[in-house]
């Protein structure tokens, strides 16, 4: 139960304003745990409405995590895009590289550097604007990743170097002792699987701010796959940046 017991009554009482407003204070008194309750709460309203939703015009629809257990991990993945970076040590596993760089550098000589990023927006009324069927900040980066491979692959790349800001979905992928809910993990470990080298690689958000400025860009484009013959004239500083150091 995520509602104290001796404030049910109350907690089911109030006027539906006022409800969503104290739950969405950062104060609120009803959860047996106040941390981020706010975000929390939110992810529960949202989820309890989809899977409402499902119940009626998509019966098909199996969800294979509790409710709870969906909106906790939503909520990790969002603190954990803003908070969480991974150690300085490297880690080599299933041929693929897993570091973190304090700066953007060139790739070597043979290689090809994918800088990736996502862009995942949440709008008041609990509706949560993105990529369809993308409904986290990690869900987005990994979409971002998954776009990039392919483009890459497409090309004929042969040793990649994949960079993200990520440190959640850069895990994501690493851990294959894992069953993951969300179908685009399996469809990025098929191109990892494929017949060449990729090295994965975390990244500060100061190295990738290219690839950070592209994603939000999209926001006023339209939905559909774009190669810049130049780059928009939004990314030449950080491009000039990038060059100089």
């Amino acid at each position: 139960m995520v509602i104290k017991p001796e404030l049910l009554g109350e907690f089911y009482s109030l006027d539906l304003r006022e409800w969503i407003h104290v739950n969405l204070d950062g104060d609120c008194r009803f959860p047996r745990d106040s941390d981020h309750w706010d975000i929390m709460f939110g992810y529960l309203l949202w989820n309890l409405w989809i899977q409402r939703n499902s119940m009626i015009f998509d019966t098909d629809k199996v969800y294979h995590e509790p409710i709870l257990t969906r909106c906790s991990r939503l909520v990790a993945e969002v603190l954990s895009s803003n908070t969480q970076r991974l150690p300085g040590s490297a880690v080599v596993g299933a041929g693929r590289e897993h570091h973190r760089l304090r700066r953007w550098i060139p790739p070597p000589n043979g290689w090809v550097t994918c800088n990736a990023d996502g862009s995942f927006r949440a709008v008041p009324g609990g509706q949560h604007v993105g990529v369809i069927g993308i409904f986290s900040t990690v869900e987005a980066e990994l979409w971002g990743i998954y776009e990039c491979l392919k483009y890459a692959w497409e090309l004929g790349v042969t040793r990649l170097r994949m960079e993200s800001d990520c440190g959640r979905a850069i895990q994501t992928l690493q851990d294959r002792g894992v069953r993951h809910s969300i179908s685009l993990v399996h469809h990025i470990w098929d191109f990892l699987d494929r017949q060449w080298e990729i090295h994965l690689l975390v990244i500060n958000r100061e190295s990738n701010m290219v690839a950070e400025a592209l994603a939000n860009l999209a926001w006023t484009l339209s939905f559909e796959f774009r190669d810049f013959v130049h780059p928009p004239t939004i990314v030449l500083r950080l491009l000039m940046t990038d060059l100089h150091g």
